[in-house]
């Protein structure tokens, strides 16, 4: 039995981290500004949390964690939705702070460095994305009942050949 679970699980691990969201269908007929509303959670490596509450009043505010207790908690700033090429949908957040990299990458103004210099990566369009006081997130449609409303919403990459992190909604 212990051996069965275990093989289940795996499996599933391995399904679950091959999904390319890159290519979800990503329909703006499909899309409701309001289905954003709400509070979003992503996961990083070493258990990093990081949160975002998105207002239907056009703002949002960035609560990070880590277990060493590092926390940050960002003010109220806005966001607004993008219509990009191939129907693809982006939510920009102003000042948001990139942690996937972890704490020390995004201080001192090394996200904005980073994205002057090189700049990242969209798959959903194959090109370099600038982000300058800002982060661009992916609005991905996909299936199953991990993701509420069938959205998560996607980090752009530094690198074409890595996966992106992603929100999921917290219902």
């Amino acid at each position: 039995m212990h051996k069965t679970f275990l093989t289940l699980c795996l499996l599933s691990m391995l399904l679950f981290s091959c999904q390319n969201y890159g290519n979800q269908n990503n329909s703006p007929s499909n899309f409701k500004v309001n289905d954003l509303v709400g509070r979003w959670k992503a996961v990083y490596g070493n258990n990093r949390v990081d949160n975002l509450i998105i207002k239907e009043n056009g703002t949002y505010k960035q609560i990070y964690s880590e277990p060493n207790g590092y926390n940050y908690e960002g003010s109220w700033n806005k966001w607004y939705i993008e219509y990009g090429n191939k129907n693809k949908i982006y939510l920009h957040l102003e000042n948001m702070v990139f942690f996937p990299l972890g704490r020390e990458w995004s201080q001192n103004g090394s996200q904005n460095l980073f994205s002057d210099i090189q700049p990242f990566y969209n798959p959903d369009e194959d090109t370099s994305v600038k982000m300058i006081n800002e982060i661009i997130l992916r609005i991905h449609w996909v299936e199953g009942r991990w993701a509420p409303r069938n959205l998560i919403l996607v980090h752009m990459v530094t690198d074409p050949d890595m996966g992106g992190d992603y929100f999921v909604l917290q219902e």
